[in-house]
């Protein structure tokens, strides 16, 4: 437990929680509704309270595997895992005092020591704990990647047998829970406890001074909220705006930093956001709750000939170690250099980027844009979140799996009310968004988030199915009928093989 904090500061945290349902007071600039839900009959925003009795567990520790902190040691995290769970001081930083607060309040609230165990290996050291039989960690909240593995392996507790965790409440994302279901059993959770749920998650930014520069041309440059707004930010519309931009600036005939680019891209990473951005999904459910290989083939290959282009053949495009031809193109190990240097208009990236140094140092103005739909007829605007996000798992070799429920629900929904809202209204919105319409986007990636059963468990059920077509396309790779066969034909049987494991 925290040794020291003033009776002042504890009273203030008491008295924050037992007000949980009343609004909070807001900057004139901040129009955030997540992660508020809306009471019935009211226009009124409130931050919905849990339900946990008054519990006392006399003082048990909850030990906590997670990932460590790889920002604090090499002095940069270019992944955003699951890596600041816990905090040992106070500093006046908002997002830190929160994290700390939360875990010195539910200490207090349930009579419980909380101790967190952060390591490199998180995969190595759960299975170590595992194999031996032993009860040493409580929970691990980790990469969702990796921990959705350990659900076949029989590792990990079904949270809906959990006493005091109520899966249904807004600070457990309702999109994952009903995507990561398996058979009415749910072995792997997210939401409000994990930051980098929302770190990891894809937008698209954009240099203003350059969208003015080049708004004589394209008019729609300077009109770019408002496309969003009318539900026209296509991706058509993004790379007709982007696609054909590139200004030789120095001269020299070569393509290089110092050029001016349309859109600038990580790798793969826009291949795998249109999974979720176009709203394409590779499995449906079966009436008793398993999955079928099932993808809208059609619009899939016509959304993956849109990526082929903006990779291969679109001049104002480019990309970190993607293109073979060292000759004709040119690839940056770290587009957002680009971006940050001031010579490219679009960047497709996730929103922890905007805390990189790179990016707080950058002298020309931004904005934020959710990530494109695949045409007008979509509804809504989808938001990709790379798999490195957090996950919360209860190993079966835990005891007494309530306890840390009760445990993981108060943590959760005190991140809801506090530790999230500190991130995105604070730190993302406050400090590094410039204007009113870029918060309000922030709210529209956020809302749109959607995670897919595929991408949950995408090294098992889909057998890395929607991940092979990154590497293909990377290549240059453009039969894509022939690489769907290719790729799906062992998918139906490893869904097969898989419900075999969980009905043993």
């Amino acid at each position: 437990m925290k040794k020291i904090i003033s009776i002042i500061l504890f009273s203030a945290i008491l008295l924050s929680f037992a007000a949980c349902a009343s609004d909070t007071k807001k900057d004139a600039a901040d129009t955030t509704k997540a992660p508020l839900s809306t009471e019935p009959g009211s226009d009124t925003a409130y931050y919905e309270p849990d339900e946990l009795p008054a519990l006392n567990f006399g003082g048990e520790k909850i030990v906590f595997l997670t990932r460590e902190n790889l920002e604090k040691k090499e002095g940069v995290n270019v992944t955003f895992h699951e890596s600041t769970f816990t905090v040992e001081d106070l500093n006046s930083n908002v997002l830190n005092d929160s994290i700390y607060n939360r875990e010195l309040f539910v200490e207090d609230r349930l009579g419980v020591e909380i101790e967190n165990y952060a390591v490199e290996d998180v995969d190595a050291e759960f299975e170590k704990m595992i194999g031996s039989g032993d009860d040493v960690y409580d929970a691990v909240v980790a990469d969702n990647a990796g921990l959705s593995i350990y659900v076949f392996k029989d590792y990990l507790t079904d949270l809906y047998s959990v006493d005091y965790l109520d899966t249904t409440k807004p600070w457990w994302s309702q999109n994952f829970n009903r995507e990561a279901e398996l058979l009415g059993s749910l072995y792997l959770t997210t939401g409000s406890l994990c930051l980098s749920l929302y770190k990891n998650t894809y937008a698209v930014y954009y240099n203003k001074n350059l969208a003015e520069n080049y708004s004589m041309g394209k008019p729609d440059l300077a009109n770019l909220y408002g496309i969003v707004d009318a539900g026209k930010w296509t991706f058509d519309k993004f790379t007709q705006l982007g696609g054909d931009l590139y200004v030789d600036v120095n001269g020299n005939t070569v393509r290089d930093l110092d050029d001016i680019y349309g859109i600038a891209y990580d790798r793969y990473f826009p291949i795998d956001a249109i999974w979720s951005g176009f709203d394409i999904r590779v499995f449906s459910r079966t009436d008793d709750g398993w999955f079928d290989f099932d993808v809208n083939t059609d619009k899939m290959y016509t959304a993956l000939d849109k990526i082929f282009v903006l990779i291969n053949e679109l001049e104002g495009s480019i990309t970190a170690n993607v293109g073979t031809d060292a000759e004709t193109s040119y690839s940056c190990d770290r587009p957002e250099l680009h971006f940050a240097n001031g010579t490219n208009l679009f960047l497709v990236e996730r929103l922890g980027y905007a805390e990189k140094e790179t990016m707080r140092n950058m002298q020309d103005d931004y904005g934020v844009l959710p990530y494109p739909k695949y045409d007008e007829n979509q509804k809504e605007y989808y938001s990709f979140t790379h798999d490195f996000y957090g996950a919360v798992v209860i190993p079966n070799t835990n005891g007494n799996p309530d306890t840390v429920g009760a445990v993981l629900e108060a943590m959760a929904s005190f991140s809801y009310r506090d530790t999230i809202p500190a991130y995105l209204d604070t730190v993302l919105k406050g400090q590094y968004m410039s204007d009113p319409q870029s918060r309000r986007m922030i709210d529209t990636v956020v809302d749109g988030i959607y995670i897919d059963a595929a991408w949950i468990y995408v090294h098992t059920l889909a057998n890395d199915y929607p991940r092979q077509y990154r590497y293909y396309l990377a290549e240059g790779g453009r039969s894509f009928a022939t690489k769907h066969e290719q790729y799906g034909r062992k998918v139906g049987t490893v869904l097969k093989i898989y419900r075999q494991m969980l009905e043993k």
